[in-house]
Parts: structure tokens; C-alpha cells; sequence
């Protein structure tokens, strides 16, 4: 979905989300978001997910901690047909990949996967495209796959299924194609927070560039 042509338009377009931001355009991105327009909001909050010092350390911590856990597949009891399902989930995980359709140099196992699943909880949503690929171990074949996560402002919620927006197309997502995380959104409320706090900030900067350096004098016998 995610082409090398698309990849380089919208790197081309790319404008910085939070410099203009107001009170009031906040306000607006945000009530388009809860209408299904994802788009400006998605690009706002990766934007202050990188730049505020706060959010960008916290949300870092935050996702890595749940990545770090151990894994495992356990079983309601310990049947033969329990014993082979629980090899085949730990081969279907233990060889699986992940990477960011974005950019693609973010590649990674479950631990990538959860990670990048884990932005759920500050954009609401967390997408990725799932390719099954099988491989042969020992002379036996399994299945595994690649997941391809693909940043929220691809999408659209307009219909309350989210949609992959692709040029003028919209691709309604397959349940047995995607793979859809939900989370609380908490973004929403920091991006608010991030603006009130750096509003009188920028004031501050402005005044003190314009008023902190000394004036001239000058003095001649005239």
C-alpha cells in the first residue's frame, strides 16, 4: 500500500504541524479527529511526541517497558492438540518481522511489534498491514508474517472503520489483512497541555530577543 512514490510525495509536502499552532486550530484538528479525519491531528501529535522534552522521554519509557517483558504462548491445558498449536504460535512469533512502512531502515522482531503497537495509547489507533509468508524448518513448513506498520495519517475513521487513504481511493481494512490496535488516546489531552505550556514560552523567547541585548549609545563632539 505504502509505495515509494507516496513515501516521497509526502516527504516532499511535509510541513512542521506545530508551528502555527493556535488555540483555536488545535481545537478544530481535534474535533476533526473525533469526526474521522485523522490526518492533521496524527501529524500534530508526532510532532510534539519528538519535540516536547517531557512527552519525548515518557512516551519513550513508557513503550519500551512493555516491549522488554518476556513472552510466552500458554495453554488451557496439556493436550496433545494444546502442546502442537502452542509450537506452531512460538515458530509463527519467534520468526516473525516487523517494520515501519515509513521508513523502512526500523525493522525488528516482537519487540518492535509491541513497541509500535503501543503508540495505541496515545493516538487511539495503531495500524499495521500483516503479509502471511511461510518457511520450511527441518524439512517442515510454517507460517509466519511480516507486519508492516503504517502511521495513522494514512488513515481515515469517517465510516467508524478505519480506512487506508490511497490517493483517491479509500480501502476499507480487512480483518484477516490488518492488524488494528486500540488505546486510550492520550494525546489528545497532552497536545493541549503542550500548547498552554509553550505558548507563554515562545512569548518569553520573542520578548527577551527583543529587549535583552542592551541599547546603543552613541556620543559624538557634534
Amino acid at each position: 500500500y505504502l509505495t515509494a512514490f507516496r513515501q516521497d510525495s509526502l516527504s516532499r509536502l511535509r510541513w512542521n504541524p506545530i508551528r502555527s499552532l493556535t488555540p483555536a486550530s488545535l481545537a478544530r484538528i481535534l474535533d476533526d479527529f473525533h469526526a474521522g479525519n485523522l490526518k492533521q491531528a496524527a501529524l500534530i501529535w508526532d510532532a510534539i511526541e519528538r519535540r516536547d522534552d517531557l512527552l519525548q522521554g515518557v512516551i519513550s519509557k513508557r513503550k519500551k517497558a512493555i516491549a522488554r517483558l518476556p513472552w510466552e504462548i500458554l495453554t488451557l491445558d496439556n493436550s496433545e492438540e494444546a502442546m502442537r498449536q502452542k509450537f506452531l504460535l512460538e515458530q509463527f512469533y519467534n520468526n516473525l518481522q516487523c517494520v515501519n512502512a515509513y521508513d523502512e531502515n526500523e525493522r525488528g522482531g516482537v519487540p518492535l511489534l509491541i513497541r509500535q503497537m503501543m503508540d495505541a495509547v496515545g493516538k487511539r489507533y495503531a495500524v499495521h498491514e500483516v503479509v502471511f509468508k511461510p518457511f520450511t524448518q527441518h524439512s517442515k513448513r510454517f507460517l509466519t508474517a511480516e507486519f508492516r506498520f503504517v502511521p495513522l495519517f494514512f488513515f481515515e475513521n469517517k465510516e467508524g472503520r478505519l480506512q487506508y487513504i490511497g490517493g483517491d481511493k479509500k480501502i476499507p481494512l480487512k480483518s484477516d489483512e490488518w492488524l488494528i490496535t486500540t488505546g486510550d488516546g492520550l494525546m489528545e489531552s497532552c497536545s493541549i497541555a503542550y500548547l498552554f505550556k509553550h505558548l507563554p514560552l515562545r512569548d518569553w523567547l520573542i520578548y527577551c530577543e527583543r529587549n535583552g541585548m542592551p541599547g546603543v549609545k552613541g556620543i559624538t563632539n557634534a
